[in-house]
């Protein structure tokens, strides 16, 4: 892989994540991005720095390291 067009993954948007109360069905990648993104908002502006220190070296790791797990 050398990083051109021809690289690229293709991302089956036929495989979708829900559908209950929307027009039609969502896309899992959609889903799981908003859901990402949705934690990461959460652990950074609403979790305590206490609790998220806690759970950093619960972890053995550091704060940020957490959060992107978090979002994973």
């Amino acid at each position: 892989m050398d990083g051109s067009i021809d690289d690229q993954i293709s991302v089956d948007l036929n495989l979708w994540g829900k559908s209950k109360g929307l027009p039609g069905p969502y896309p899992l990648i959609c889903h799981l991005m908003d859901s990402g993104a949705a934690a990461t908002v959460l652990w950074r502006d609403y979790v305590p720095e206490s609790l998220r220190s806690a759970v950093a070296r619960g972890m053995e790791t550091d704060i940020s390291t957490v959060g992107r797990l978090i979002a994973f």
